[in-house]
């Protein structure tokens, strides 16, 4: 859903789990497992949400995970794999 969020502009924060750190600033993830630092992060994220520029997460976003900078990374990958087996 973070995502999709993002794709409508929509402030995001969350944990940091799977490809989350990736994608969104340290600043707007925690620690999944620590509560306190869950509760700090809406505490302090909520009333600043209406003021974040998301374009920028956004954007970031878009131009890593196309399907062209998906492929680009696959082929480095595979000639990785082919140089070291020669």
């Amino acid at each position: 859903m973070a995502l999709e969020a993002a794709a409508f502009n929509l402030p995001v924060f969350g944990t940091n789990v799977g490809i989350m750190g990736e994608l969104f600033p340290q600043e707007v993830l925690a620690d999944p497992n620590n509560e306190e630092e869950i509760i700090s992060l809406i505490r302090s994220f909520v009333p600043l949400a209406k003021n974040i520029d998301v374009s920028a997460i956004k954007e970031r976003i878009f131009e890593s995970y196309t399907v062209e900078s998906s492929a680009k990374k696959v082929g480095k990958i595979y000639d990785s794999v082919l140089s070291n087996s020669l």
